[in-house]
């Protein structure tokens, strides 16, 4: 239902129905395409390399805030600095106390699948695993390797550790597509 027609005469106002603006599409994938295209051919590599950075950092603070807003069980893990480089690997409550790799593995997992990743997490001998079972980003070509960046500067910094793509896009035995993060513990 799109609106409601003034009535003409008794009874209910006529319903007025039509297609969603959700269903009408878009051409925002379309339009990441030709900014990262253009990002590409104008800049040199420390200016992409920054670029990139910034994109994520904004992309995490978004993330941080909306999650922040709506209520999460997030705490003051996640702020305007979190990428600051003394807060980068310090994970703390607001109280202090240490959270393990375990909880926030946890909690990243549960806030990144607010927002279309279906990710999950495993424990493998050298250092855990965030999987994306599915990538958000998907309508951009993936002639475009930065968006994978951007993810990696994201799941730093939602789990204040460092973090490695060992997987892009790869396809398990059963032809289910995702990437893999391996978590670098210390």
């Amino acid at each position: 239902m799109i609106g409601h027609r003034p009535a003409e005469g008794k009874g209910r106002p006529p319903r007025l129905f039509g297609p969603s603006k959700k269903s009408l599409g878009n051409n925002l994938d379309l339009l990441s395409s030709i900014l990262l295209h253009e990002i590409r051919e104008v800049s040199s590599p420390e200016r992409k390399e920054t670029f990139i950075e910034h994109v994520a950092e904004r992309l995490l603070l978004e993330i941080s805030s909306w999650i922040n807003q709506y209520g999460s069980e997030v705490d003051d893990l996640r702020h305007k600095d979190a990428m600051d480089s003394e807060k980068y690997n310090s994970a703390k409550t607001s109280k202090g106390v240490s959270i393990s790799l375990s909880q926030r593995l946890y909690r990243t997992i549960h806030d990144l699948n607010r927002f279309h990743y279906y990710a999950r997490w495993e424990a493998h001998v050298e250092s855990p695993r965030v999987i994306l079972g599915h990538c958000p980003y998907l309508g951009v070509p993936n002639e475009y390797p930065e968006i994978c960046q951007v993810d990696k500067i994201l799941l730093a910094g939602l789990l204040h550790s460092d973090v490695e793509q060992i997987a892009r896009l790869a396809k398990d035995e059963r032809g289910v597509t995702s990437c893999v993060f391996r978590v670098r513990t210390k």
